[in-house]
C-alpha cells in the first residue's frame, strides 16, 4: 500500500514523465533549435590542456578501435549503456594520437554533427551532453588545427547549442551529482571562450549553492556514497585548473570544497587504492587519479578527526572500515545499500571481508539484490532488509529505487583502552517490526593482532526470531571449515591464512554473489545462523592470525 509520501512522489513522477514527453516534442522543433543558436561571435580565449581530462579517462585505451568503424558505432543502441556512453561522451578524444589523427577526428566529429547536431533524446541527455561538451572544449586543439573556417564555425555552433540546452534545462534536474556535471560544462565554456564569461558567472553561483546542499557540514555527500567524493573532486579540480590556466581568480568556495573533499578522500582510501564498498560504489582503481593529484600538487593528508560516518581503524597490517551512516534522506537514497554497521577488512593490501558492491551497471535485479542487507557484511533478522525500497515502477523509473523506511545509528564510541582498539555502535532498524536493537563491537587486540567482534541482539520479547550474520569474502579468497566444524580457514593468499571462529551459533560457508566489478562474480561468505532464545543474545566472533588447526 502506498503511504502519503509515496502517493505524493507517485504524482510527482507522473508529472515528470508528462513534462519530459512534452519537452522532448518541443526540443525537436525548429523553433527550439533556433533558440539554441548562439547570437554572439564565438572565439577561443585560450586552449586548455587536454591532460586535465586524464582523470576521466584513466589513460586507458578505448575498448575497441573507434577510428576503424565510427559510423557503425554511432548506431549503437542506448540500451547498450556502457558502449553507448563511451562513444557519445567523446572522452576518447584525449586518447587519440594528436599529431597524426587530427584529420580523422575532424571527419568523425563532422559525421556526429550531421547525425546528432539537433536534439536527440538519449544522445542529448544531461550527463552525456555535459561530458561531450567538456571533452570537445578541452580537445579543441585537434579541431582548430585546421583551415576549414566553415567546420570551425559549425564546431563552435554545436558546442554552444548543447551548452544553451543545458542552461535552459538544468533547473529541471533533480539528481545533484548530475547537476554538478552540467554546471561544470557551463562553467568551462565561460572560462575558455571570449565574450562568454557570463556562462561561468551564471553556473558558478549555482555550483556554490548546490555544493552546500549536496555536502553535509563535514563535507561528505548526503547520498552517503563515497564514490561521489571522487567524482566531485574530478569536476572541481578541472574547473580550478582551467581557471588557473586562464589566469582568472579562483573563488573561495571552490578552494574550500576541494580541500575538504581531499581530506575526506584521504580518510577512506583503502590499502589497495580503492574506496570502501558502502552505499553505492563499485570498485574503482584510484592509481591514475592519485598520480593526477600529485601532478597538479594536490595533497592527500588524512585528518584523524574527520567526522564523517565511514569509520576507519588501522593497526599495523590491518585496516577496518565501519559503516555508521544513518540512511540518507529519501531524495538522496537511490544509491543506498542497507548495511548498517557493516564492515570491510583488509590484511595488508588484501581485501578479506567485503560488501557486495553496487549492481546498477548489471541489471535492475542485480541492483535490488546488491542493496539488500544480506548482501552486506552485517546482521539480519529473519533475512529481512533494514530498509524497505519503493515498489512503484513509475517512481523507480523516475527517481531510482528510493527507500521507504528509515532508522538511526546511535551510541557510536571509539575504543582505545588497555590492549584493545576499535569501535562500537547500535542501530534500531528492527525495533519497529521486532522490538530488537542491534549492537556491534569490532576491536583489534594489540598484542595478538586478532580481530575480536561481537554482535549483541537486544529484544524486549523472545519470539524465536532467526538471526543471520554474513561475512562476505572477497572474490578469489577460498574458505574451508575446520575438522571440528567450529571454525573456518580463510586462505588470503598462498602465504597467508586466517582462522575465523564464533561462539553460540551455527557456522557455515555458503556461496555468494559479488557485484562490485560491473559483472556478477561468485564468492564465498561465512554464514552464522541462530535462533533468539533470550532477551540478550551475544554472538562473539574472532579472526585469528595464528593457525593451529587442520582444515577438512
Amino acid at each position: 500500500m502506498l503511504n502519503i509520501k509515496s502517493v505524493y512522489i507517485y504524482f510527482v513522477a507522473i508529472k515528470i514523465y508528462l513534462s519530459k514527453f512534452l519537452k522532448d516534442i518541443y526540443f525537436q522543433s525548429n523553433f527550439y533549435q533556433n533558440k539554441l543558436i548562439e547570437k554572439k561571435e564565438i572565439k577561443i580565449h585560450f586552449i586548455p590542456n587536454s591532460y586535465l581530462l586524464s582523470s576521466f579517462t584513466n589513460n586507458k585505451k578505448f575498448e575497441f578501435d573507434i577510428k576503424q568503424d565510427f559510423t557503425n558505432y554511432l548506431l549503437t543502441k542506448s540500451s547498450e549503456k556502457k558502449r553507448f556512453k563511451q562513444i557519445h561522451n567523446f572522452l576518447w578524444l584525449s586518447l587519440i594520437d594528436r599529431k597524426n589523427d587530427g584529420v580523422v577526428v575532424r571527419k568523425m566529429i563532422d559525421e556526429w554533427i550531421k547525425k546528432f547536431g539537433e536534439f536527440k533524446n538519449n544522445v542529448w541527455e544531461p550527463s552525456l551532453t555535459s561530458l561531450r561538451v567538456i571533452s570537445w572544449i578541452l580537445n579543441a586543439d585537434l579541431v582548430l588545427n585546421n583551415k576549414n573556417i566553415v567546420f570551425k564555425n559549425e564546431y563552435f555552433k554545436i558546442i554552444f547549442a548543447q551548452i544553451n540546452h543545458l542552461k535552459r534545462n538544468y533547473v529541471y534536474e533533480e539528481n545533484k551529482m548530475l547537476l554538478i556535471e552540467v554546471l561544470t560544462a557551463i562553467m568551462i565554456s565561460g572560462i575558455v571562450f571570449k565574450n562568454h564569461f557570463h556562462n561561468y558567472e551564471f553556473a558558478s553561483d549555482k555550483m556554490d549553492k548546490l555544493l552546500d546542499n549536496f555536502l553535509d557540514r563535514d563535507g561528505f555527500p548526503l547520498s552517503k556514497n563515497p564514490k561521489h567524493i571522487v567524482k566531485i573532486l574530478k569536476y572541481l579540480i578541472l574547473i580550478k585548473e582551467c581557471l588557473k590556466d586562464a589566469q582568472y581568480i579562483i573563488p573561495d568556495y571552490l578552494e574550500e570544497k576541494i580541500k575538504i573533499c581531499l581530506r575526506n578522500l584521504a580518510s577512506i582510501i583503502t590499502p589497495n587504492k580503492q574506496i570502501p564498498l558502502m552505499n553505492g560504489p563499485n570498485e574503482i582503481s584510484l592509481d591514475i587519479f592519485l598520480d593526477y593529484l600529485k601532478t597538479f600538487n594536490y595533497k592527500l593528508k588524512e585528518d584523524k578527526n574527520t567526522a564523517h560516518n565511514v569509520k576507519k581503524l588501522k593497526f599495523k597490517k590491518d585496516t577496518i572500515y565501519f559503516d555508521t551512516n544513518n540512511p540518507p534522506s529519501r531524495s538522496f537514497s537511490n544509491y543506498y545499500q542497507s548495511g548498517p554497521l557493516s564492515f570491510e577488512y583488509f590484511h595488508e593490501k588484501n581485501k578479506v571481508i567485503t560488501n557486495s558492491g553496487f549492481g546498477s551497471n548489471i541489471s535492475d535485479k542485480a541492483t535490488l539484490l546488491s542493496r539488500l542487507t544480506s548482501s552486506q557484511s552485517t546482521l539480519t533478522i529473519n533475512n529481512i532488509s533494514t530498509v524497505r525500497l519503493e515498489k512503484s515502477k513509475i517512481i523507480n523509473k523516475a527517481f531510482g529505487y528510493l527507500i521507504k523506511s528509515n532508522f538511526s545509528i546511535n551510541n557510536f564510541k571509539i575504543i582505545d583502552e588497555n590492549n584493545f582498539a576499535g569501535f562500537e555502535a547500535t542501530h534500531d532498524a528492527y525495533k519497529k517490526k521486532y522490538n530488537i536493537i542491534i549492537h556491534r563491537k569490532i576491536m583489534i587486540n594489540k598484542s595478538t593482532e586478532d580481530i575480536n567482534g561481537s554482535d549483541v541482539i537486544l529484544s524486549t520479547k523472545v519470539n524465536s526470531n532467526i538471526f543471520d550474520i554474513r561475512f562476505h569474502l572477497y572474490p578469489g579468497i577460498n574458505a574451508v571449515k575446520t575438522m571440528s566444524g567450529k571454525g573456518v580457514l580463510i586462505q588470503v593468499n598462498k602465504n597467508k591464512s586466517l582462522l575465523f571462529d564464533a561462539d553460540g551459533c551455527k557456522i557455515d560457508i555458503e556461496k555468494g554473489l559479488f557485484f562490485g566489478r560491473n559483472k556478477i562474480f561468485n564468492n564465498y561468505n561465512i554464514f552464522l545462523k541462530g535462533k533468539l532464545t533470550k532477551e540478550k543474545e551475544i554472538i562473539n566472533w574472532k579472526i585469528r592470525k595464528k593457525i593451529d588447526v587442520e582444515a577438512n
